[in-house]
């Protein structure tokens, strides 16, 4: 992913990211830019960014931000459901198919008779709508605030291939850890929950190869990843 200033013409790096397949989609609205690629969607944190495998077989076919959270997002896959994921994590999706033709190859999210909608383009050239409501009111609450509330400090040691996590969670009773490659497999895993509030995990890193890995905290209903390079 690169920036380009258009003064000068520059093109600068702003990251290498360890994901599963390259961006196919990439949209930026105020200071959060989000991006899709075949089963993961991408978005920007005040911390780095969270990514999440919404999808093992079928590919994303499109992604939108959702009007109802910053962190908020509507995907469509190509067997024609839709999904909602929620700071990094798949909360909701439509049951059955959007479509008769099962196809989607594009999405908005608008209002339709006042009321969100979410409308999908098809194969067979056909336009669909379906109320955003049926399948957000089944989505779990999670609050942006209290999300903005963990932080999240992870420190490699390579001279001793110890990675470091100090995680700061307050109100919250436990928090789990599990650190991930950029596959979406559990490479690590705390076997017991400790208590939120200025909380340290000690990770071996023996067994994990050079390259970009993924620290996931589970406190309550709330997920935050953080990226992490190991360089051994």
């Amino acid at each position: 992913m690169q920036s380009i200033d258009r003064t000068s013409g520059r093109v600068t790096l702003l990251s290498q990211l360890p994901i599963d397949h390259p961006i196919y989609q990439l949209s930026c609205e105020g200071p959060i830019w989000y991006a899709r690629t075949k089963h993961s969607v991408i978005a920007s944190t005040d911390q780095g960014y969270t990514w999440s495998t919404v999808l093992t077989s079928n590919s994303l076919a499109d992604l939108r931000r959702s009007p109802d959270g910053n962190f908020t997002f509507v995907a469509a896959s190509s067997t024609g459901k839709l999904m909602l994921i929620r700071n990094g994590r798949l909360v909701a999706e439509t049951i059955d198919s959007l479509t008769d033709d099962n196809t989607i190859t594009a999405i908005a999210v608008g209002k339709y008779n006042d009321i969100s909608t979410v409308f999908a383009g098809t194969v067979g050239r056909g336009l669909w709508t379906r109320p955003l409501t049926d399948f957000v009111s089944s989505a779990s609450d999670d609050s942006d605030a209290t999300t903005s509330m963990i932080k999240i400090q992870c420190s490699p040691q390579p001279a001793t291939d110890i990675l470091n996590i100090i995680i700061d969670a307050p109100g919250f009773k436990t928090v789990h850890v599990s650190i991930q490659n950029v596959l979406g497999m559990v490479m690590w895993s705390s076997n017991q929950s400790k208590h939120g509030d200025s909380t340290n995990f000690t990770v071996p890193t023996s067994h994990l190869a050079s390259g970009f890995y993924c620290c996931t905290i589970v406190a309550g209903e709330a997920v935050v990843s953080q990226p992490i390079l190991l360089s051994k």
